[in-house]
């Protein structure tokens, strides 16, 4: 029996067991994913907890979302060289005991634009990505191997991962606050990322870029070249995505980046291949569910 598990807070919303049991399935292993609701604490014993938990029960591998992606990596034994250049692990694979951290959300995030635009990310596409969490880090990493030409946009007032964001990215990347004027990078760029949580069910009214700045913004610039891609997959078309459709920009929702993180998740935690026949399966399944 391979156990695997998602790690975070709140993990209620997740669809992940769905996913990778629907994966198992196709290979005929029995298997099992469960989703372990961690409650955050000011030490972070219950984290610790639950990693110690992934080796005594011997869990094969966990997924992890917010808000651990960062501080689970110091209770880890091994980083791979891309979560370490990211600072955030969102996989983790159990190897009798030692556990080795994975970021596989860069690959889903890379793969879910390209898809969008129906090619690859080059030199000259201008991106911006609202968030400094670790889905904006995996963001970034995955798109400075294609372009320079990225603009991250952060909430006031600063905080701690937005500084470490500042620190490790200050050379490659142009930040911006809230405050300052975001209606020229959205005009100019080709593909903007909403990197937060914000509108994710049950608040899935809510939008990182208010609707009256998506509306003036499509006067200024031509929305039918750019493609708005949110993380969120919960609900399947946020906010953010409704407003930006609505003005005829393309968008990508956040259930495609899931799929294809799972992916390598899945072999990083049993060895076996997703098809994609089994991609295209599993979508419109996973989109009913939602």
């Amino acid at each position: 029996m391979i156990v695997t598990a998602l790690i975070g807070c709140p993990t209620d919303h997740s669809i992940s067991p769905y996913l990778f049991n629907y994966f198992a399935s196709k290979h005929n292993l029995e298997y099992s994913h469960v989703k372990l609701n961690v409650c955050p604490d000011s030490a972070n014993l219950n984290l610790k907890k639950a990693v110690e938990g992934i080796r005594v029960l011997n869990i094969k591998g966990a997924n992890v979302t917010l808000p651990y992606k960062k501080d689970i990596m110091k209770y880890l034994d091994k980083i791979d060289n891309d979560a370490e250049k990211i600072g955030a692990v969102n996989t983790i694979v159990n190897k009798n005991g030692f556990l080795e951290g994975y970021n596989t959300d860069w690959y889903g995030a890379i793969k879910s634009i390209e898809i969008g635009l129906k090619r690859k990310i080059n030199k000259n596409d201008q991106i911006v990505i609202f968030g400094t969490g670790g889905a904006a880090r995996a963001i970034i990493h995955g798109a400075l191997k294609n372009t320079n030409k990225v603009t991250v946009v952060y909430r006031l007032p600063i905080s701690k991962r937005t500084k470490s964001l500042f620190k490790d990215y200050k050379k490659r990347v142009c930040f911006l606050s809230h405050n300052d004027d975001i209606r020229t990078p959205i005009c100019q760029a080709l593909v903007i990322c909403n990197a937060t949580s914000i509108g994710m069910t049950p608040n899935k009214h809510n939008s990182v870029i208010k609707a009256g700045i998506i509306k003036e913004c499509s006067k200024k610039s031509d929305f039918s070249n750019k493609l708005f891609f949110d993380v969120v997959f919960n609900p399947y078309k946020t906010a953010f995505l409704k407003n930006a459709e609505m003005y005829g920009a393309k968008i990508q929702p956040g259930i495609t980046m899931m799929i294809y993180q799972g992916i390598i998740a899945f072999k990083l935690w049993t060895g076996k291949n997703v098809t994609q026949k089994s991609v295209k399966e599993v979508e419109p399944k996973l989109i009913k569910i939602l």
